[in-house]
């Protein structure tokens, strides 16, 4: 992975590294090492990712690992950035290493995507707006791969046809060899075949019946082999259209069963978490049980009509237009609280809707006020990005390098 995102903060003037390339190759390892950590524990990379949407930046707890990464490689670095947190430093750093880390580990990109569904317009980072794309462009590419991957073979696409089988060619000269034992005790050329028939043609019926035997064992060998061969040509293709169909038909099947529960959940409108109707709960609590029972039924990267599904359905029992703050979902039941913390394995970090909900101490960093429908598909976001770190992919240990040490 190219230092792509720190060089971006470089050329627009957003670091000032006194021309010293070896300053840039430290940020580079730094940003590799933190990009290990985060691919092995991404749940750990939340809480540094929200810092840095933070409009004053200023979270050092959230920084800590940061700033231990970038000393790892240069001890020095506090005394080239003397003006207080070298914020900036620190949001280039994790964004390198954020990017780094979700080609090892694209649970984090599908993390990361969803949450910039909610926080990206909202976001006050001025000139790091460029980095931030970059690292949205590869969330989003990682969400993508996670969806294809969650879906398999879609229905009304074909399978894959096994590859065309090979003709076999007989070998010439063995059969003219064995034809010619067969003839007679010798070829053209004087030459005794291997077990020949020992009479010549003169000896009329003797020759003859050893030539048919001979000649029968011949043609029956080779029609034997090229049975074999075909027989073998066919199971090798047989097996690989069964595995094709097989893999399209399963594909099919899980996308049935999985419209037919959602649609079944769309039209009962029946909570399980809240073992009743969504109609008589609190707006609220209806729309925190609706997303935890519709989460329940979809993988972490969804299909994007499932949210204009999740609008409709709440639309269907909150018709209302109506903008409200988030504090609302602070005064929800205890049971509604209790159902988003059970659907989550991971304490959601600080500034999230769902950090609100399950902590009455926390508060989330954007001020929004919206539609219940829409909160809806928030809380949703929310709450599968979470879901996203629980099915890490295993990363491999990588060799210790020698760190990088600072003469200045």
């Amino acid at each position: 992975m190219t230092q792509s995102i720190l060089i971006t903060y470089l050329r627009l003037n957003l670091l000032e590294l006194d021309g010293d390339d070896t300053r840039l190759h430290k940020l580079g390892a730094a940003a590799s090492e933190l990009a290990d950590d985060f691919a092995r524990t991404p749940e750990d990379a939340l809480p540094v990712f929200l810092a840095c949407l933070k409009n004053d930046g200023d979270d050092s707890s959230a920084f800590d690992g940061v700033a231990n990464a970038i000393g790892n490689h240069w001890v020095t670095y506090n005394g080239a950035f003397k003006n207080g947190t070298p914020t900036t430093l620190y949001r280039a750093v994790t964004f390198q290493a954020l990017v780094e880390a979700i080609e090892i580990q694209p649970v984090l990109g599908t993390a990361i995507s969803l949450l910039m569904r909610n926080l990206g317009p909202c976001a006050e980072i001025g000139k790091n707006r460029v980095a931030l794309d970059m690292l949205v462009q590869a969330s989003d590419a990682a969400y993508q791969l996670e969806y294809a991957e969650s879906m398999g073979p879609r229905p009304g696409k074909a399978p894959i046809a096994p590859p065309a089988a090979k003709p076999v060619k007989t070998s010439r000269a063995d059969i003219r060899k064995r034809l010619e034992a067969a003839v007679g005790p010798h070829n053209r050329d004087s030459e005794p075949g291997k077990d020949p028939n020992p009479n010549f043609p003169s000896a009329n019926n003797v020759w003859s019946h050893d030539f048919s035997d001979r000649l029968t064992t011949i043609l029956a060998d080779y029609i034997d082999t090229a049975n074999k061969w075909a027989s073998d040509l066919d199971a090798t293709n047989l097996q690989a259209s069964t595995n094709s169909v097989g893999a399209f038909v399963t594909a099919h099947a899980t996308r049935l069963q999985n419209a037919t529960s959602l649609l079944w959940w769309r039209q009962a409108l029946y909570s399980e978490s809240a073992e009743q109707p969504y109609r008589e709960l609190l707006p609220a609590e209806a729309v925190v049980h609706a997303v935890v029972d519709l989460a329940a039924l979809t993988p972490p990267a969804y299909e994007r009509a499932l949210e204009s599904f999740l609008i409709e359905t709440i639309l269907s029992v909150i018709p209302s237009q109506e903008e409200v703050a988030g504090e609302e979902f602070q005064k929800i039941a205890s049971k509604a609280s209790s159902a988003v913390s059970a659907s989550i394995e991971y304490v959601p970090p600080n500034g999230l809707l769902l950090s609100a909900i399950t902590r009455p101490d926390s508060a989330p960093h954007q001020q929004v006020s919206l539609p219940w429908s829409k909160w809806a598909v928030w809380l949703l976001r929310e709450i599968k990005a979470m879901q996203a770190l629980e099915n890490p992919r295993e990363v491999p240990e990588r060799e210790d390098s020698d760190k990088e040490e600072a003469n200045e």
